[in-house]
């Protein structure tokens, strides 16, 4: 191989998609699980299988250290199988403190727009959707109450809700990517693959450039 990348996160699955893109054969190892489809929490009880421990190669990765804490996850795809899909564009004084010069908001600008389109993001309630989620409507009436009253939908790397359906429970699987119906459980792997985790785009690009995935290899 060219390359050998380890882990198949934002920072692992987008190295995997250039390098192969460019040519160069790719290697990638994963040693988590393929989680897609196989996670099915329905209460607290459910949460205790998923930690990954010596002896139980987990979703959940928690890791305790002196003056942090450190939640991830494990299995192909990253943290994107376990964040809440919240895609924001960072403001400018975010790179005032502790950043390289090189890296900048003036610097990502130029990338952002071919990320979002790769996660295919849109609009937290965007079209079909004709009122505000309960959620956002809370947070929505709490800002009209502060001095600044600030308040914005946030972007979503997520297939378009389903109108319809939103509030449902997700009982069966889908196998393919199927509206969102905005039942919360995003953070547990979604069963309907409304959610555009990287196992669906950078890291299946990658693949279909012909990079070598290796699922449970440490």
């Amino acid at each position: 191989y060219d390359a050998i990348v380890i882990g198949t996160g934002f920072g692992g699955s987008v190295t995997a998609c250039k390098l192969a893109e460019g040519g160069k054969s790719v290697c990638i190892l994963e040693r988590g699980k393929r989680w897609r489809g196989k996670v099915d929490v329905k209460n607290i009880f459910d949460l205790a299988p998923l930690f990954r421990t010596s002896l139980n190669n987990g979703l959940f990765d928690y890791r305790i250290f002196k003056n942090i804490h450190v939640f991830q996850a494990n299995g192909v795809g990253g943290g994107s199988l376990i964040y809440a899909n919240v895609i924001m564009r960072p403001e400018e004084d975010t790179f005032d403190k502790e950043w390289p010069a090189e890296i900048n908001l003036q610097e990502l600008n130029k990338y952002f727009p071919d990320v979002e389109k790769m996660l295919d993001v849109r609009t937290a309630d965007s079209p079909p959707v004709k009122r505000l989620f309960p959620k956002s409507a809370a947070l929505k009436k709490a800002a009209d109450l502060t001095t600044e009253g600030q308040w914005r939908l946030l972007n979503l790397a997520i297939q378009p809700f389903d109108e319809t359906k939103n509030f449902e429970k997700c009982d069966e699987p889908e196998t393919r990517p199927s509206p969102c119906r905005a039942c919360g459980n995003c953070v547990f792997v979604c069963k309907r693959n409304a959610k555009n985790t990287l196992d669906s785009n950078y890291l299946k690009k990658a693949i279909d450039c012909g990079a070598e995935l290796f699922v449970e290899h440490e």
